[in-house]
């Protein structure tokens, strides 16, 4: 049977268990009340003392709430030159490095780049100016007047297939 722990010296300490004043009898006294006072034995001799941490007022500044507390990072890289010109934007604003940079990652807008739809119509974009090329190429290789015939023909069935989908009513 182990006895209680007490500190010496700041480090921790098993103290020896407590004895009844008789051997074999029960200690007939009430338990003594805690009033914040811990036991302590040195080597001289056994004492009470205060815990002064609960006594004592915090100082500093309050701690941070859990949302406001910054816990997570992330490593960006940049260039030489692009370190510099954030460095230098970031004293002339009067923050640190890592404020200006936060700041301005939480204040800016990023747009997404193009819808699926977008790059459907690029796509159909770029093909219809390789047509064209190669339209251009054929015009100048055969002569002009022999491919107009081709071209308004092309131009007919596209004017006819953009007025079928156009919408009715409109």
């Amino acid at each position: 049977m182990g006895g209680e722990q007490g500190y010496v010296s700041g480090f921790p300490k098993t103290l020896a268990p407590q004895r009844s004043a008789v051997a074999g009898r029960v200690n007939p006294l009430p338990p003594v009340a805690d009033f914040g006072m811990k036991e302590v034995r040195t080597k001289k001799k056994k004492h009470m003392t205060k815990d002064m941490n609960e006594m004592k007022k915090k100082r500093g500044r309050p701690a941070l709430g859990r949302t406001r507390k910054l816990t997570k990072g992330v490593t960006v890289k940049f260039s030489p030159v692009s370190y510099e010109v954030l460095r230098f934007r970031a004293r002339k604003s009067g923050r640190s490095l890592a404020v200006y940079i936060r700041e301005a990652a939480l204040a800016a807008t990023v747009t997404a780049r193009h819808t699926p739809e977008e790059n459907a119509l690029l796509r159909s974009l770029a093909g219809m100016a390789n047509n064209l090329n190669q339209l251009t190429k054929l015009s100048h290789q055969t002569g002009f007047y022999r491919t107009r015939l081709l071209i308004d023909g092309l131009l007919g069935k596209l004017k006819r297939i953009m007025d079928d989908y156009r919408p009715k009513g409109g």
